[in-house]
């Protein structure tokens, strides 16, 4: 029998308030989500799309929010057994924090591989369809490395747009060859470029200007170079990425699948493009296991320490206290460890290691 008679109803206790708890959570994220939305509100992207918009947004809300209600919810469930004295016949009969810890994690590790589900799978496809919603209905610019626009580079070629109105529909955009001394060779200015499907990117009102050998007249003509210029009313150009990667890239990169993350690194390692921040999300993603294991070891302390006298509301309040404190200091200390150039490993694994590591001796001292 994988689960005992003790472990089943241990597990039984917790599960339901853990969903209770991260569907409340989840809903008033949604709710923020959707105030937020209210000053997009116009005649193409009514409060109808704004509301799916930020239904859409509730699978990553609910991964994000699973190890505070993780705690909410087991001091909540483990909680009321304490209430009514079941908690102390079960410590009596023999059984330890230890081993209380072990049954919650065997008990929970369904309810945790649902939740790697929605975080790999639901999540980013739900992300990717709120935000072609929001491109689909031009409530959304797309961001890539300023308020606006984005640049980016491949191999000699740097690729900058100054906004981007849609995936598929690029504003301003100028394109520069280097030749393998590093000059700039060849310049491209469009006044943009869209994207069709079998056709590629077609870049429009083009101004085309690059250096030439030739006569440069005057006084005492020379041979020398020239810059010269050509004005194309259309023209075909391959560009490194397809509007589908655009919208990837308007989303919240701790949205993204673990196995997106580990391509765009790669791709943008391979053009000598900074890939910080999408490594500390890539280890943040690792490190949730941590978290949630981290959240258990210090619920049982809290929970034993505070005996049968705290009420249930106290409980309650408690978690979200610790688990809000801990969701917050653990954004700011990546973030800022991040700034002070520490490998996003130990900036994702430092804080939920540190909590999960003090969670552990403080249960081992409890008797």
């Amino acid at each position: 029998m994988i689960f005992g008679r003790m472990e089943a109803y241990l597990a039984g206790s917790v599960i339901w308030a853990v969903l209770a708890a991260m569907m409340l959570l989840t809903a008033l994220l949604g709710f923020s989500e959707l105030l937020s939305q209210l000053g997009r509100i116009s005649e193409h992207y009514p409060l109808s799309k704004a509301l799916i918009f930020a239904l859409l947004k509730m699978p990553a809300y609910a991964y994000d929010v699973f190890p505070m209600a993780l705690l909410i919810g087991v001091l909540a469930g483990l909680g009321q057994l304490a209430s009514q004295g079941e908690l102390t016949i079960i410590r009596a009969s023999g059984w330890s924090p230890s081993r209380l810890l072990l049954a919650l994690i065997k008990g929970l590790i369904l309810l945790w591989l649902v939740m790697l589900l929605v975080g790999e799978g639901v999540a980013p496809w739900a992300e990717k369809t709120a935000m072609q919603l929001r491109l689909s209905n031009g409530a959304q610019h797309l961001s890539l490395a300023g308020d606006a626009g984005f640049w980016m580079k491949e191999g000699q070629r740097y690729i900058a747009a100054d906004s981007v109105v849609q995936a598929d529909l690029l504003l301003g955009v100028d394109i520069y060859q280097r030749d393998v001394k590093g000059n700039v060779s060849k310049i491209w200015q469009a006044e943009q470029a869209a994207y069709r499907d079998g056709i590629g990117w077609t870049l429009v009102n083009v101004r085309e200007q690059w250096l030439s050998t030739g006569l440069v007249e005057g006084a005492f003509p020379f041979v020398g170079l020239k810059w010269q210029e050509q004005y194309h009313e259309s023209q075909s150009v391959s560009l490194p990425f397809e509007p589908q990667a655009l919208a990837l890239m308007a989303q919240d990169k701790k949205n993204w699948s673990w196995s997106e993350l580990r391509s765009q690194i790669e791709t943008m390692s391979a053009n000598g493009m900074q890939t910080q921040t999408l490594e500390l999300a890539l280890w943040r993603k690792l490190a949730h296991p941590v978290s949630l294991f981290a959240m258990l070891a210090l619920a049982i302390p809290l929970l034993l320490h505070a005996g049968r006298s705290a009420s249930m509301g106290g409980r309650v309040l408690l978690g979200i206290v610790i688990g809000l404190v801990f969701f917050l200091l653990n954004r700011v200390v990546g973030d800022m460890a991040s700034l002070a150039d520490f490998p996003p490993l130990v900036s994702a694994f430092t804080l939920p290691t540190l909590v999960l590591i003090l969670g552990l001796i403080w249960l081992r001292r409890i008797r």
